[in-house]
């Protein structure tokens, strides 16, 4: 494969749309639970089903939220869903497989894994897991297959096909070809991140830092976000003009098509900590994010919602 060099990255300087948590936001906090200190992913189905996972996994089902009864626990760190009846959930050495009716386990570490932190998949027989070492699982509906990648400590897994896979991570973004993994230099700076993206000339990657790299099939282009308050680490979108990217310091931002704006962000000089740890929604109605709120007498996990008409 050709390495996929940073050869321009015109820098675009993007006003941002600030204001504070709340406060005539159209994201607002549905859900805080001080059983969880943090939630780290989430995946929705619909406005009466949604999944977030953490200490604990729980399922919204339209009016209430209640935990998801396992004998496993492992600080659960992803989800990916084909169906509210085919969902798979990782963290540790674990993974489980929800069929509509009950949890079945996986034990990750007898394939070589023992910290997964993303998912990824096509289809049923064809998922992918990455996590803190350079390895990236694949499950073909019977079987285990482990490669090793020049990224690790991988946070992300993103692709369009078995032959266009896409990780990110604390050292780094990787890109698979169909037969080689390779390592591509971005400039983008932080640790962690997510790589997400609407088709093969339309992938972006955030880093936990001021930057968003944006791909086009053909070269990179970089936005710099200084302007606002927190960094992005999660994106998901309905569309290419439609993307929610959320991160530290309360931060939920969007990209139009033509640039990113911060929508909200925590109160500034706030006596607490808010951090977004995932994005996700069922379409460009139905948005929800999760994370945690350290401080001001409350240490919780969060749930945020968005809801347009």
């Amino acid at each position: 494969m050709k390495r996929l060099m940073a050869v321009a990255f015109p820098v675009l300087l993007l006003p941002a749309l600030c204001g504070c948590s709340g406060g005539g936001s159209p994201w607002q906090e549905v859900a805080a639970f001080e059983d969880d200190y943090s939630l780290e992913d989430l995946w929705v189905f619909g406005p009466d089903d949604v999944w977030a996972v953490g200490q604990t996994i729980r399922r919204f089902d339209g009016t209430d939220w209640r935990q998801q009864p396992t004998d496993a626990y492992a600080g659960f760190t992803a989800i990916w869903g084909f169906s509210p009846e085919d969902a798979w959930i990782a963290g540790g050495d674990t993974l489980l497989h929800w069929d509509g009716s009950g949890l079945t386990r996986t034990d990750l570490g007898a394939q070589g894994m023992q910290a997964a932190t993303a998912i990824w998949g096509l289809a049923p027989d064809r998922l992918w897991i990455v996590g803190d070492d350079a390895t990236v699982l694949h499950w073909d509906g019977s079987t285990w297959s482990r490669s090793n990648i020049p990224c690790s400590s991988n946070t992300s897994i993103f692709g369009f096909s078995e032959d266009d896979l896409w990780t990110q991570g604390t050292f780094g973004t990787c890109h698979y070809d169909g037969s080689t993994w390779e390592e591509v230099e971005l400039e983008v700076w932080g640790g962690g991140g997510d790589v997400f993206g609407f088709s093969a000339g339309d992938v972006w990657v955030v880093a936990e830092s001021a930057e968003a790299a944006h791909w086009d099939g053909a070269q990179w282009t970089t936005y710099e976000n200084e302007d606002f308050v927190g960094e992005l680490s999660s994106l998901w979108g309905a569309q290419s003009d439609d993307l929610w990217g959320v991160g530290t310091a309360g931060a939920i931002a969007h990209f139009d098509g033509r640039g990113w704006s911060e929508v909200t962000h925590q109160v500034i000089g706030s006596p607490f900590l808010r951090m977004f740890n995932a994005v996700h929604g069922s379409s460009a109605q139905e948005v929800w994010a999760v994370g945690t709120e350290m401080g001001a007498n409350r240490n919780c996990s969060l749930v945020y919602r968005y809801q347009s008409d």
